[in-house]
């Protein structure tokens, strides 16, 4: 077994201390050789058990110092910064990873505030306070300053450690860089804020154009009506009659344009609407009336209603605003189409397995093709020639605001048929 020097050398002291202490104070011989052979014997034993124990403690010291060297390692240049401060934020212990993060050596850290590096001082000061007072873990984000100038985002989370009485303490901290997860959500941030943006252009634009959709038939009317007052009047007729009935017709036709935006309005400010208990066959029995007032009469549709449904609820100015336009489309598909046999039918019944209730609105008018199908409740997407294509995608807009659903079937030549939800009010 090989000895290291500094060992060796301090046996060799402690064999001359003994060989002095032992001629200073001589020990009598008196034991018989058979006595002296296992003396010797066991002081042999013993000397071989001291080397080996010896070398079991060199052994372990040496573990002892790797293990050591290991965690300096671990510690020194973990991906995150360790340190120890005082009540006050003195740092008293900080690893490589800490003090790179501060752009400063180790070696000027210790002794020094941490609160210097840091903008908001009151902040981490309330920090410490806090974590003091309390025996969990204790975390916050905040902006520390690099030597350099510049500003990192971190994370710190620090916990109490007592130090032999109750109001003597310092903390451990551990500090993270997230300045790149920051980053992220800045810029998160910014791009919805960009798409908020767009989106309300987007909603002032189909909200403009909405507008003119709801207002373009009443002012339609009311200039033909206003041609045919102005051709009375020009021919010298004095048929006060038909000139009254032009007139009344610019006046209803106004009311309508009014009510229109009115209803428009109304459905913009979904928060001011009233969801109430509604009886919905006689909302389709209004309906209908409505579509007939407003220049779509000659049409008698089938109304196939349930009379024993539960109520449902809804705001009933946006469901019969729905059901209107859902009747004029299958009236003009209707007319469209030159039918003799011209059928429309409106059926209000319970959606089977489930707490709702299901109007159909069925026309044997001109139909649909499947690429139409996917796009027909698209805004701006339309069949007509002077349609702007907003009815349908409003349409859906007011059923889901009042949680239901609206979906279509159709086959080419073989008419459409639409289908909106609406929840009960009771369940």
């Amino acid at each position: 077994m090989k000895k290291k020097p500094g060992f060796a050398l301090k046996n060799s002291n402690l064999r001359k201390q003994a060989e002095k202490l032992l001629a200073e104070k001589p020990v009598k011989v008196t034991a018989k050789p058979k006595d002296i052979n296992k003396l010797f014997h066991e002081l042999q034993v013993y000397r071989i058990e001291l080397e080996m124990q010896n070398a079991e403690l060199l052994a372990a010291q040496t573990q002892a110092s790797e293990a050591l060297e290991r965690f300096t390692q671990l510690y020194d240049y973990a991906p995150a910064g360790y340190l120890t401060l005082d009540q006050s934020g003195v740092v008293k212990e900080i690893n490589l990873t800490g003090a790179a993060m501060l752009g400063k050596p180790r070696q000027f850290l210790i002794g020094y505030s941490l609160v210097t590096f840091l903008p908001c001082r009151k902040l981490f000061r309330d920090y410490l306070n806090e974590v003091c007072r309390t025996s969990f873990n204790v975390s916050i984000e905040l902006e520390i300053m690099h030597a350099d100038g510049k500003l990192l985002d971190v994370q710190l989370e620090s916990r109490r450690i007592r130090n032999g009485n109750e109001d003597d303490c310092f903390i451990h901290t551990i500090m993270t860089d997230i300045s790149r997860r920051k980053a992220l959500e800045r810029t998160l941030q910014q791009q919805r804020a960009n798409m908020e943006y767009l989106l309300q252009q987007q909603v002032a634009a189909q909200t403009a154009s909405a507008i003119a959709h709801d207002l373009n038939q009443p002012l339609n009317a009311i200039s033909v009506y206003s041609e045919v007052a102005v051709r009375y009047l020009n021919s010298g007729s004095e048929n006060a009659d038909q000139l009254k009935r032009a007139l009344i017709g610019c006046i209803d036709q106004a009311h309508r344009a009014g009510q229109s935006l009115h209803e428009l309005l109304d459905f913009l400010h979904k928060g001011e609407l009233i969801f109430e208990p509604v009886d919905l066959n006689r909302l389709v029995e209004e309906a209908v009336m409505v579509a007939r007032n407003d220049g779509f009469g000659g049409f008698q549709p089938e109304l196939e209603l349930d009379y024993s449904l539960p109520l449902v609820l809804c705001s009933q100015i946006q469901v019969k605003k729905v059901l209107v336009n859902l009747l004029r489309n299958s009236v003009e598909a209707v007319r469209e189409s030159g039918q003799a046999n011209a059928s429309i039918i409106v059926r209000v019944r319970t959606w089977a397995g489930s707490n709702m209730a299901q109007v159909t609105i069925q026309d044997n008018g001109t139909g649909m093709d499947a690429e139409t199908i996917k796009h027909i409740f698209d805004p701006f997407f339309t069949t007509k020639p002077t349609g702007m294509g907003l009815g349908l995608a409003i349409s859906r807009s007011l059923i889901e605001a009042n949680g239901g659903q609206l979906w279509v079937e159709s086959d080419a030549g073989q008419g459409a048929t639409f289908h909106f939800s609406l929840p009960f009010a009771y369940l």
